[in-house]
């Protein structure tokens, strides 16, 4: 007489590892700049997670920062509240695009440190030496399945979380690519290749065709109203930048490096 079968025997399913990894420094790095290869994947049906970095709210108490104080109090909201208001954007954009997602435990710069970045000079360098993300990021990299592809910012405009996150993978000898951050990309015209430079020009360009899914890309890069501004004008910059990129045609660009 064969053995019973285990409870929920008929019903287990094998899940596949996730293919790819992205590593968003803020609530929409990843979306704005890669949307269209994220889309790309889901729909070969390969598995595709995004890790927020920089996604936890600030305690109640925390004061608005210098940069965000006026559009806060226009919002009516404190710094908490804006940071969920934002995270309901990214799941938003994130379900759109059926990807997997999940939100660290990082501050964003002006949270964190709010004594050292509190200009838009001051966030775009240098990185403080006691910035706790460094180690976080670093963590956060350790913990990722080793056969996953990484992605992550390349650090073009300088934030210094976009660059912390980069960093982290970098010294990580991790099998990654590293995407344009966008909008960065799009505003300034020499971002890139100054960041390619900084980073001792060990970088090749990859291009990705996002044709088919460019229109899932703008969609998922509006729902993030508190970011876009003009949605005519964030989608007319992601369309002509992907097409400036793609000779006509809509692509998105990463970089592998090379020893």
């Amino acid at each position: 007489m064969a053995a019973p079968e285990p409870p929920g025997y008929r019903f287990r399913m094998s899940v596949p590892p996730v293919q790819h990894v992205y590593l968003s420094p803020h609530l929409d790095d990843a979306v704005f700049s890669c949307g269209g290869a994220m889309a790309a994947q889901r729909a070969r049906g390969e598995r595709v997670r995004v890790i927020t970095v920089c996604a936890v709210p600030p305690s109640e108490d925390t004061p608005a920062p210098p940069l965000l104080r006026d559009g806060l109090l226009a919002a009516g909201l404190n710094a908490t509240e804006f940071v969920r208001s934002r995270r309901e954007e990214d799941r938003r954009a994130l379900s759109l695009l059926d990807v997997e997602y999940e939100w660290a435990e990082g501050l964003d710069a002006i949270y964190r440190l709010p004594h050292t970045y509190r200009t838009l000079g001051a966030l775009a360098g240098p990185i403080a030496a006691e910035d706790p993300l460094i180690e976080l990021a670093a963590a956060l990299v350790r913990s990722i399945p080793p056969d996953a592809l990484l992605y992550a910012p390349l650090g073009a405009g300088e934030h210094v979380d976009h660059c912390i996150v980069c960093e982290a993978v970098m010294h990580a000898g991790r099998r990654a690519l590293f995407y344009e951050d966008f909008p960065y990309a799009a505003r300034d015209p020499d971002a890139v290749s100054r960041r390619v430079r900084a980073l001792g020009d060990s970088m090749n360009p990859i291009v990705i065709d996002v044709s088919a899914t460019l229109e899932r890309r703008i969609a998922a890069t509006l729902c993030y109203a508190s970011q876009v501004g003009e949605p005519g004008v964030m989608a007319m910059l992601v369309s002509s930048y992907a097409c400036g990129i793609g000779d006509g045609v809509p692509h998105e660009r990463v970089f592998a490096r090379h020893d």
